[in-house]
């Protein structure tokens, strides 16, 4: 992501004539820094301006719905939860199923960041049950799922949960490495709820390993 911020602000915007061409550059520095923020290396209220700019000043823009999404994160991350939420609903509002989807399992995720495990398990059950024919589904299910275990375990049912994450790591996609990051550390917090510190300890290290970008 820095190497993309890097080379966007190489580009002189003078020199830049078309509408959609300035929209791409505002839209990839803003997300770039964004992501950059919710790993860590930046300032999230910062992002957040940034992103909030891009939503409304290009409500038509093709990556407004990204945008969208990505600003819920950094809300998220700052532990913005109600306006978190505000922004998966506008996501479920999107006419495509495959929104909806991504919009209930991040809803449920919010839920289970505030603790609200029993309403998170809810959505994470509503998103199973959501049948969206779209590649990009079987994903968006093993998310929802990593998200229920995880609730799961914070309510002291964890034998179940490490055997819901341990099946998403296997049926994950080798490509799919954003889903196994995100297994890996649920695997974590599994294990952290039974206090099994050193099982603990290499679930997380499989991220710092293998999947530090995310």
């Amino acid at each position: 992501y820095q190497n993309a911020i890097d080379s966007l602000k190489r580009i002189d915007l003078a020199e830049v004539q078309r509408t959609e061409i300035r929209q791409e550059i505002a839209f990839y520095t803003a997300y770039c820094q964004a992501r950059l923020a919710i790993a860590g290396d930046g300032e999230l209220l910062d992002a957040g301006k940034e992103l909030n700019k891009f939503i409304k000043k290009y409500r038509k823009n093709y990556h407004y719905l990204q945008t969208v999404e990505t600003l819920g994160e950094v809300l998220v991350a700052m532990g913005r939860y109600d306006a978190a939420q505000k922004q998966y609903v506008i996501l479920g509002k999107a006419p495509w199923p495959e929104y909806k989807l991504r919009a209930t399992v991040l809803e449920g995720r919010v839920l289970a960041a505030q603790g609200n495990h029993e309403e998170a398990i809810a959505k994470f059950y509503a998103a199973l049950a959501m049948q969206v024919d779209s590649p990009a589904t079987k994903e968006q299910h093993l998310g929802a799922t990593l998200g229920k275990a995880i609730s799961l375990a914070a309510t002291e049912k964890v034998d179940e949960a490490v055997a819901m994450v341990t099946d998403v790591i296997a049926r994950a996609e080798p490509e799919a490495a954003r889903l196994h990051a995100e297994s890996y550390n649920a695997l974590g917090r599994c294990y952290l709820q039974a206090d099994r510190k050193k099982d603990a300890l290499l679930a997380f290290l499989h991220v710092d390993l293998l999947y530090n970008s995310y």
